[in-house]
């Protein structure tokens, strides 16, 4: 008997059948593999002639060695590939077999050969595609006869081809297993419109679209961009000491507005028509002053306050005063008329009104002066900001007097000023101030016991720390300053500790407290050694000399406990809750020697009847081998508890009535016999050092060992 592939061959005409097979394999194994694969699942028809057409396969047949193996396994790889049409991640390419059936199923996948045809369709667009001797030209449809149709579909033929070139080019690396060595897109003829693209100018109708998806409809970030901007125009003002900016709610003629005036730099006629109405420009780029309003978007933030805007504006350099009007037109493009002026009695400066909307009018001053976050942003304006309603002043609340105390933090950072507030009403807030202005999103520290995390006041220069457009939060340059930040409060922590360290261990020795906090740290875990106490870190334990031994000791509340009580050469960690079954079942399962109370073992193992309520599978694993000497039966966790509930009378009654706790391995059993009369209900933990490190703190806290 003939054995050929998988075929058994018995008498002569068989074998001139397995014969057959053979010399098809040899001669065309791509057509072999695609029909054996179509005779097992029609539906891969399309897909298999699709790929026989497009491939060079006496060139395929040289890349892969004759090895029929690969052929299967390309068949098999475009099976899979149109089982899951989602599945088209990316993948590396080299010059190997596997690479060559990624570039042929990822293809493949784009296109689909019309049933008796040589018509290539490009898979779920308008395009088809056909090999010619310059390539594989891809053309539009006769059905693409709209300009917008033409637009969409002309991208989907740009982007099949930026997909397809890292496959042509593997393709062509080493002799091309592609009919094809290059894509392209065939000029679209005979429509009935111009395939041109024409450019327009947006209208000023279409300005609310633009700056919604930064700010939605929230008008307090339109007046917190005009600030900005008036803040930013002061400070570029050379000697600008007694500068200021005025905001004025006024109601004029039945129409309430808002008004910002900054006695600043004012603009010229180049920044009006180079910058001001060119979104996206600044005439504050690159500037060396700490300046935030630098997107180009002042134009358009005035829009989520009402429809309608005047401006005026006098360079500090000159004497034309520039006035005009923009507005929401809803009708008709309308242009922008400048007038000049010479005005004395407008100094330097910008001043915008705004005609406030609907919305807007309608609320209270109390209740708008709310809404624009008067309160809440500018509560430390490095330029000071002045609120007047109905032309009288109000007070806004900020950070700024006598009763607030900034502390400077010196940062090794060029361009950057910091400082934070110490407050006790106000440490808590996790903020930044930016250059006057509050960041909304919180900043946050990698050190979890940090209990201390106050305002942070930076003066940035120079675009030393970047905001997101939306100025929610802070991009870049943020992260060395919350580290120093961090390091500062870590090193008050400690300092505290020291001068604290009568409230832990007392003059007689007593343990007092096992773990500790102030006004800068909190729960910080402490180890206690019969020479003293330290923070339990990794860098605080790596500096003890000759301790090779940890004792845990879970659920302990008794006193007193005094060092005396504790062996040589170990440390002590304690914590004041048991906790779950789960936090047991770490323990139990955690290297070293546990002591387990009689009362947790019958609770969690002996009363238990399912792992929800005992328990973890491997702790009670551990618990029949330390207390019999031998594995459960069951090898899975559901079928364990129906063993347990059948046998424990007979394997463990006898056991849990003789002891008082029970033992989990037998080393280290002398270091605990003193503490285990002091910890009765306690769970006791023993193990050596070099096992204990998943227990230890990482983080960048060493105070070293307190002596006593």
């Amino acid at each position: 008997m003939t054995t050929i592939n998988r075929q058994s061959a018995y008498g002569n005409s068989t074998i001139y059948n397995a014969e057959q097979i053979n010399n098809n394999i040899f001669d065309n194994p791509l057509k072999f593999f695609c029909d054996k694969k179509i005779s097992e699942d029609n539906s891969l028809k399309s897909p298999l002639r699709t790929l026989q057409f497009l491939i060079n396969k006496d060139r395929l047949k040289l890349r892969f060695s004759g090895d029929n193996f690969k052929y299967n396994e390309l068949v098999s790889s475009l099976h899979e590939k149109f089982e899951d049409k989602t599945n088209i991640d990316h993948f590396f390419l080299d010059d190997g077999y596997k690479s060559v059936i990624n570039c042929i199923v990822k293809t493949v996948f784009y296109f689909d050969l019309e049933e008796n045809t040589d018509r290539l369709q490009v898979i779920g667009t308008h395009l088809y595609a056909e090999i010619t001797d310059a390539g594989l030209r891809i053309h539009y449809s006769e059905d693409v006869k709209t300009y917008e149709l033409y637009i969409e579909t002309k991208r989907k033929a740009e982007k099949i081809i930026q997909e397809l070139s890292p496959f042509i080019n593997c393709a062509t690396q080493y002799g091309n297993f592609f009919q094809f060595s290059n894509v392209f897109i065939g000029e679209i003829k005979d429509v009935p419109f111009i395939t041109e693209e024409i450019k327009f100018h947006v209208s000023n109708r279409i300005i609310p679209n633009l700056i919604k998806p930064l700010y939605g409809d929230s008008p307090e970030c339109g007046l917190r961009e005009i600030i900005q901007n008036a803040c930013d125009a002061t400070k570029e003002l050379p000697n600008n000491n007694d500068s200021k900016v005025e905001v004025h709610l006024f109601r004029e003629n039945e129409t309430k507005k808002i008004r910002v005036r900054d006695y600043g730099i004012g603009m010229t006629k180049d920044v009006l028509m180079n910058k001001y109405f060119v979104i996206g420009e600044s005439s504050k780029k690159n500037s060396d002053l700490n300046l935030v309003g630098q997107f180009g978007i002042g134009a358009l933030a005035a829009f989520l306050l009402g429809d309608t805007v005047e401006v005026r504006t006098k360079n500090y350099k000159e004497e034309i005063l520039y006035c005009f009007t923009y507005k929401l037109d809803t009708n008709q493009e309308s242009s922008i008329n400048i007038s000049v002026e010479h005005n004395s009695d407008f100094s330097h400066g910008t001043e915008i009104t705004i005609n406030l909307n609907k919305e807007l009018s309608v609320l209270t001053e109390k209740t708008l002066k709310d809404k624009l976050k008067m309160d809440t942003w500018y509560v430390l304006p490095n330029i000071p900001i002045q609120y007047y309603v109905n032309f009288e002043l109000e007070e806004i609340q900020s950070f700024t007097g006598e009763q607030y105390e900034w502390r400077d933090l010196e940062i090794p950072i060029d361009s950057i000023e910091v400082a934070y507030l110490d407050h006790p009403e106000k440490n808590y807030a996790s903020q930044v101030i930016l250059n006057g202005l509050i960041v909304p999103e919180k900043y946050k520290l990698q050190c979890k016991f940090l209990k201390k995390m106050p305002f942070i006041s930076i003066q940035s220069y120079k675009e030393a720390m970047k905001m997101n457009l939306e100025r929610s939060k802070i991009e870049d340059g943020l992260n060395p300053v919350l580290r120093t930040l961090e390091k500062h409060f870590i090193k008050k922590g400690l300092d505290q500790l020291l001068i604290d360290r009568e409230s832990i261990v007392s003059s007689t020795r007593i343990i007092n407290r096992f773990n500790y906090q102030n006004e800068f740290l909190t729960d910080i875990p402490l180890f206690f050694c019969k020479t003293g106490f330290g923070i339990f870190s990794s860098n605080t334990i790596g500096d003890i000399k000759g301790i090779d031994t940890i004792v845990r000791v879970y659920g302990y509340n008794g006193y007193p406990l005094g060092l005396d009580n504790l062996s040589d050469n170990t440390i002590y960690l304690f914590y004041n809750s048991l906790g779950t079954s789960g936090n047991i079942s770490d323990v139990i399962e955690s290297f070293g020697t546990t002591y387990v109370p009689i009362k947790i073992i019958e609770q969690f193992f002996y009363n238990a009847s399912s792992q929800y309520n005992g328990f973890r599978f491997n702790a009670m694993k551990k618990l029949y081998e330390s207390l019999i000497n031998i594995q459960p039966l069951s090898t899975k966790a559901n079928d364990f508890w129906s063993e347990h509930k059948q046998n424990k009378e007979v394997l463990f009654r006898g056991i849990l009535n003789e002891r008082k706790d029970i033992v989990i391995g037998y080393d280290n059993k002398e270091i605990v016999e003193g503490i285990r009369e002091i910890c009765k209900s306690a769970i006791i933990n023993v193990s050596s050092l070099d096992n204990s490190k998943g227990g230890i703190i990482y983080d960048d806290i060493n105070v070293g060992l307190i002596s006593i």
